[in-house]
């Protein structure tokens, strides 16, 4: 293997190495609390490389946003590499998705993405000034109080999901959606 990371892998390495990093999301924290950490780092994926498959990963999951703008997993997905990338114009690019789609969506997942925005916001830094974490901000403080303002609405993927019942209650969205403004309206 090559320690310098000039990736002299084989295809079947390369292969390997990427169903790993895309299992994880690109994780190391996440392939290390599984015990897959070692083995990836076995490969010796470059920085470069890493960066390439962030990009199809972040490709992929938009495609899964395109197709159904209410797939929470995918925008989570997605935030998360923002987050372990600090990567500000993935951030746009998903502010800007969101609000395109915010009319079509229920209020259980407004509540979500505005949640993972603030996660976001927390992984960068909450003092940045950078415009597009401000822009995410204020796209999460909408998106909490268009969750107050109007009905609250739950779509069918997440009424048909029975582990989710207590949690998809209109006073339980809303006591979320009131916790999570007095929280980051105070900062």
């Amino acid at each position: 293997m090559d320690p310098v990371g000039t990736n002299n892998m084989t295809l079947e390495d390369n292969r390997t190495a990427k169903e790993i990093f895309m299992y994880y999301g690109g994780s190391h924290f996440f392939m290390d609390r599984e015990g897959d950490y070692e083995r990836y780092k076995s490969f010796y994926v470059s920085q470069e490389q890493e960066r390439d498959w962030y990009s199809e990963l972040q490709a992929n999951l938009l495609a899964k946003l395109d197709a159904d703008p209410a797939d929470t997993d995918s925008f989570s997905d997605f935030c998360r590499t923002v987050i372990q990338n600090k990567d500000a114009d993935a951030l746009r690019l998903i502010v800007l998705k969101s609000k395109a789609i915010h009319d079509h969506i229920d209020s259980f997942t407004k509540l979500l993405m505005a949640e993972q925005f603030l996660r976001v916001i927390d992984g960068f830094g909450m003092k940045t000034t950078n415009s597009d974490v401000l822009q995410a901000y204020d796209t999460a403080i909408e998106f909490l109080n268009e969750v107050l303002k109007q009905p609250i609405t739950v779509a069918p993927r997440y009424r048909d999901n029975g582990y989710l019942q207590d949690v998809i209650r209109a006073q339980k969205i809303i006591e979320r959606a009131e916790k999570a403004l007095k929280k980051w309206t105070r900062k």
